[in-house]
């Protein structure tokens, strides 16, 4: 799922690369790697649009905001993970009743 932040924060973290001279080839893998970390910095207020930082704000801020958007991130991933293991676990007690088919399992 794409959040709305996404696109800005991807290209803002394009941007920060070309500016800081990085090869074209590696700016797609380190903007895969580090768009949520210029998410939570817009996000903080304390880096604008164009990738720059905001005179007079506290970037301890911004990093702090990096990890809450982390921990959620960590926390949704998880719960993703136990839904697809109760799914499955319903899936093997149908087995034995011969209901396996896609249409008798629901990924909650």
């Amino acid at each position: 799922m794409i959040s709305n932040i996404e696109p800005l924060a991807r290209e803002m973290t394009e941007h920060i690369c070309r500016r800081n001279g990085m090869s074209e080839a590696n700016i797609p893998g380190w903007v895969d790697l580090h768009w949520q970390c210029a998410a939570a910095m817009l996000e903080a207020g304390v880096m604008d649009e164009n990738g720059e930082w905001i005179t007079g704000k506290d970037v301890h801020l911004g990093i702090e905001a990096y990890r809450e958007r982390f921990a959620r991130q960590e926390t949704v991933l998880r719960l993703r993970s136990q839904s697809r293991v109760r799914v499955l676990s319903i899936t093997d007690e149908l087995k034995p009743y011969g209901k396996t088919s896609r249409s008798s399992t629901r990924i909650i």
